[in-house]
């Protein structure tokens, strides 16, 4: 063995050279010229590997996202539960001999007797009823209304309109019945003629039944949607800083000032807007119910007492108020490291771990308060756990999956910009993986609930919302 040779690695160590022939020196140099061209090549390569292990993981979030966006708008998650016209005394398009002395109507929901109401108009659009209608004492889905004595024989014309006391959705609409003459002919409406069109106040909501997206259907629909979109992302925040940036920063020291930046960046910029949209959606809510009550009349809709009744009544008044409460409380606690950012200070400990909990525990109350003001407390007794929890579970799916695609795009990858390349590659490579199991189990059980969500109301109505606005 020549002098100097290490055995373990069996190269020439530099200490020996001195002492070494020619030859050996040479093949030295060699080695070491050969040695240092191999580490060039590898530190050219090594970014151009984590450069392309970044773009491939930009490109799978970018398609998740597409998909995400893609599912919320092609498949429409049907609304189901509105107070809705079962029967009635007389019939719909009912012939009758002699005039009855009150028409009785049944509904599918339980009604607020404050403003469920009807009237009953002739073909000359003139009231022939007693001006009482109301809600039934021993059946709340029942609402009467008296008529006038000895009417002649015409055709008159039913306007009714609803609204649940379970999801607080109002809802209209008409049925015509005919007094026969003694001769058993039976009179007709003139041709042209729309008795009982502005026999409540008049209307302007023809979206709500053709399905166009009238000025008041399009408010009512963005407000629900901002709500629920609002609600998901939040949650899905407090998901994220739990589950994905907290164990990845435990596992691996090197991510975690990253993380920790993430995390400062929603409560920074996002934390309070997204609340405070969420607020101000939430009042949105109540006065598109307002105005479809008041038939398209914006200025009517903003009657205090009309607002008051519709906050305050029924299980949707009380559920609205917890929404209020909720997110007023969700506020504060984001005002807090807002604060504390603002004079360049860092959260203590404590709140850094207290503060995303609480958050969490107020979002998912808020799910509560929006799945218990939802079509799915509107249906019957026997299905009611059921359509509850699959409301409840739907909306923490999409927390995790839509809500989290939210948060990666608004938080994670802005911070991820400010970073090398490499260290961009490595802390997606790092963190992503813990969030993926969560992904998965957003889009299976928003599947899964999807698709029991429509039979459990049992009938259907011509109004559709997105997956994620449907309330």
């Amino acid at each position: 063995m020549l002098p100097g040779r290490d055995r373990k690695k069996r190269i020439i160590t530099r200490e020996a050279c001195g002492t070494l022939p020619a030859g050996c020196v040479t093949l030295h140099r060699v080695y070491n010229k050969r040695r240092r061209k191999k580490r060039l090549k590898e530190d050219r390569i090594r970014p151009m590997h984590s450069q392309a292990r970044f773009i491939a993981v930009r490109r799978r979030l970018l398609a998740a996202a597409l998909f995400a966006v893609c599912l919320v708008l092609l498949f429409p998650g049907i609304s189901l539960a509105h107070a809705i016209l079962l029967r009635s005394d007389p019939a719909r398009d009912a012939v009758l001999p002699v005039a009855p002395d009150q028409v009785r109507m049944w509904f599918s929901e339980e009604l607020n007797s404050a403003l469920s109401t009807a009237v009953v108009v002739n073909g000359a659009n003139a009231r022939v009823d007693m001006g009482d209608a109301h809600v039934s004492l021993s059946d709340p889905t029942e609402m009467d209304i008296s008529l006038k004595p000895n009417l002649p024989p015409a055709a008159y014309v039913v306007v009714w309109r609803t609204d649940s006391t379970d999801d607080g959705h109002v809802l209209s609409g008409s049925f015509l019945f005919t007094v026969a003459r003694p001769d058993g002919t039976v009179p007709t409406l003139s041709p042209g003629t729309n008795p009982g069109a502005i026999a409540l106040g008049g209307s302007s909501l023809s979206g709500q039944y053709t399905g166009q997206l009238d000025g008041p259907t399009l408010f009512n629909l963005v407000m629900i949607t901002l709500v629920e979109l609002g609600a998901v992302f939040w949650v899905g925040a407090s998901l994220w800083q739990l589950f994905v940036l907290g164990p990845s920063a435990e596992d691996h020291a090197e991510v975690g000032e990253a993380n920790r930046q993430v995390q400062r960046c929603f409560e920074r910029r996002f934390a309070l807007p997204t609340l405070l949209v969420l607020l101000l959606a939430n009042f949105g809510v109540l006065v598109g119910q307002a105005i479809t009550i008041t038939g398209g009349n914006w200025g009517s809709a903003f009657a205090p007492a009309l607002l008051g009744s519709l906050g305050t009544s029924g299980r949707f008044g009380a559920f609205w108020l917890m929404r209020v409460i909720v997110i007023l409380l969700a506020m504060r606690l984001a005002l807090y490291p807002w604060q504390v950012y603002r004079s360049r200070r860092s959260l203590p400990r404590l709140a850094n771990t207290i503060l995303p909990w609480a958050n969490l525990i107020l979002g998912l109350a808020l799910f509560i308060a929006i799945t218990m003001s939802s079509h799915a407390s509107a249906v019957s007794a026997n299905v009611l756990i059921y359509a509850l929890l699959a409301d409840w579970l739907h909306l923490l799916a999409a927390a995790l999956w839509i809500g989290g695609m939210l948060y990666i795009a608004t938080s994670y990858v802005p911070v991820q910009r400010k970073l090398s390349i490499p260290e961009q590659a490595r802390s997606l490579v790092t963190v992503l993986p813990y969030y993926s199991p969560w992904a998965i189990a957003g889009v299976v059980i928003m599947a899964v609930t999807g698709r029991s969500r429509r039979p459990m109301a049992g009938h259907s109505s011509s109004r559709s919302y997105w997956l994620v606005g449907c309330s």
